[in-house]
């Protein structure tokens, strides 16, 4: 039996057409048919229902089909393990990211990187709609991402939560409180980031279980968020690490909270220096 053959009839019963399954894996549609005969012949039994129109499994092929997954996900791992065990002859980490959050570990990899100095820590940026997508490449040991976080695909370890802040023109501060609170954005303008950016999706909901409604103006990157705000007013919101531009003040915003963990996909297999850098980026929370 051919492992080729097992993918074949994996993408045939998965999608139901020759001609797409034959062009997923770059083959000819007569070479997926051969590679499916060649499969039978070896089980001898039909794994498609002849009688049938389209191609629906037999029984035989039900439980062929059980078997060509598990061998995927075996196959997988094996991979997996693999890229681990290279990478730690390497001592290459490779983690993935968003911006916001790689500048607060940056500190932190810097001073690991100083005391590890024959490991390589490559961490690669990407926004929040893409991180998870992502760390599901074994080529990443671990990702560092904002909740909420998905248990069906990552262990994680929460390690930072702090609150989001506000910035306003400084001339509008004088007005308000020393730390700004949800009911206070009620009907206000409130400038974020589009919903690429989980930031979007948990403002909703902590409004929403507040009993608020802000009005939201999305922006595509933090520059235009600033701009707005220092032309127009209004709240930005932010991450209190990002910096206090000119002509605006920040203000914590109470009853609403960011967390970043340390996120790994269920049975991937880390080097010993991953399991160290991530050891190390839990302690120094």
């Amino acid at each position: 039996m051919e492992l080729r053959d097992l993918e074949y009839f994996r993408s045939l019963a998965r999608t139901g057409s020759i001609s797409e399954s034959a062009r997923e894996h770059f083959i000819s549609p007569q070479g997926l048919r051969k590679g499916i005969r060649r499969l039978e012949g070896h089980l001898n039994c039909n794994i498609f229902d002849p009688s049938r129109p389209g191609w629906q499994l037999t029984r035989e092929g039900e439980a062929v089909l059980e078997y060509a997954e598990t061998v995927r996900y075996e196959s997988d791992r094996l991979v997996s393990r693999i890229h681990a065990i290279k990478e730690e002859s390497r001592r290459i980490v490779r983690i993935v990211t968003t911006p916001h959050v790689k500048e607060l570990i940056v500190p932190r990899l810097t001073a690991f990187q100083r005391n590890n100095p024959d490991m390589r820590i490559e961490v690669e940026e990407f926004v929040d709609s893409l991180c998870e997508e992502r760390l599901m490449d074994e080529r990443y040991a671990f990702g560092i991402l904002q909740a909420p976080f998905d248990g069906t695909k990552f262990l994680t370890t929460p390690i930072l939560t702090k609150r989001f802040a506000v910035w306003v023109r400084a001339k509008d501060a004088e007005s308000l409180p020393a730390a700004v609170r949800l009911p206070d954005l009620d009907g206000r303008d409130v400038v974020l980031l589009d919903d690429t950016h989980k930031a979007y999706g948990s403002f909703i909901d902590a409004c929403t279980s507040a009993g608020v409604s802000p009005h939201l103006i999305e922006k595509s990157e933090i520059v235009w968020v600033v701009e707005h705000v220092r032309k127009h007013g209004g709240f930005g919101l932010t991450l209190p690490q990002y910096p206090i531009f000119d002509g605006l003040s920040m203000l914590p915003l109470e009853g609403f909270t960011w967390t970043i963990g340390l996120c790994i996909p269920h049975d991937r297999t880390l080097s010993k220096d991953a399991m160290m850098l991530m050891e190390m980026l839990g302690e120094s929370s």
